[in-house]
């Protein structure tokens, strides 16, 4: 009985290289997976998430700012659009026509009517737009913080409005309140841009953070913590596979 278990654990000894060696392939494997995983949790993060953010903050920029001076206002520019003398637009810093992300959102004003291409991007055409400055003072564009990490939908543009006397106490006479006066709750258009804004980031959201269940396992973030589990536990097999050579070797002939 005893020669039975000493080839046996001869036997374990002689696998120790090719199962260190199977076990040190997987982790390689899923630690590629991971890695895989992580770039694209970090492009949904920083390509979509972020980018619908700063373009819903510019469209209310933009929104303010008409507001403040009685501009007919577009939206984001967009091409195959047709946009009319007068018309106001806003460009954000991501926009593909953009060189370069390090500009801040820019409002422009259309001088001649003409059907948006990439040939008549406002900042490339003066015969068609001219720049306007941003000077909003009664009206600002109120983003949650966070926004780009929590949800996409506590917004508003606001106005600064005077409290209505008697005010309550504390607030004195005279006192001025910021007041929303365009949300999703307060004179909502359903405007489609907002409105596909919104859905998108709520799409990324949703890929990066789904729980793993019955009805999806798509989730970005949940599928990193579960492959970086795994490595951790075949780390931790390997490590006793690899430490049964010294001590198997005390124990066979």
């Amino acid at each position: 009985m005893a020669s039975d278990a000493a080839n046996k654990i001869n036997e374990m000894k002689r696998n120790i290289p090719e199962q260190s060696e199977g076990l040190a392939n997987n982790i390689s494997q899923l630690e590629d997976i991971e890695d895989e995983l992580q770039e694209q949790a970090t492009a949904i993060e920083d390509g979509l998430l972020d980018v619908a953010a700063n373009r819903l903050e510019s469209f209310l920029d933009g929104k303010t700012l008409s507001l403040e001076n009685g501009y007919t206002y577009r939206g984001l520019w967009e091409v195959g659009q047709t946009y009319n003398i007068n018309e106001t637009v806003v460009i954000a810093p991501d926009d593909p026509f953009i060189d370069s992300t390090s500009i801040s959102s820019v409002h422009y004003q259309c001088l001649l009517t003409n059907t948006s291409e990439e040939s008549n991007f406002p900042p490339n055409a003066p015969t068609y737009w001219i720049q306007i400055p941003f000077n909003a003072v009664t009206y600002r564009t109120k983003l949650k913080a966070g926004y780009n990490t929590t949800d996409l939908t506590s917004w508003a543009v606001q106005m600064l409005t005077p409290v209505p006397p008697p005010p309550p106490p504390p607030i004195l006479p005279g006192t001025f309140a910021w007041i929303d006066v365009y949300s999703l709750t307060v004179n909502w258009d359903s405007n489609t841009q907002v409105t596909e804004l919104i859905s998108d980031w709520n799409y990324g959201y949703d890929l990066l953070t789904k729980e793993l269940n019955t009805d999806g396992t798509y989730g970005l973030y949940p599928n990193i913590a579960n492959v970086n589990t795994a490595i951790s536990l075949l780390n931790t097999n390997k490590n006793k596979v690899d430490a049964g050579d010294d001590v198997y070797s005390r124990y066979i002939p």
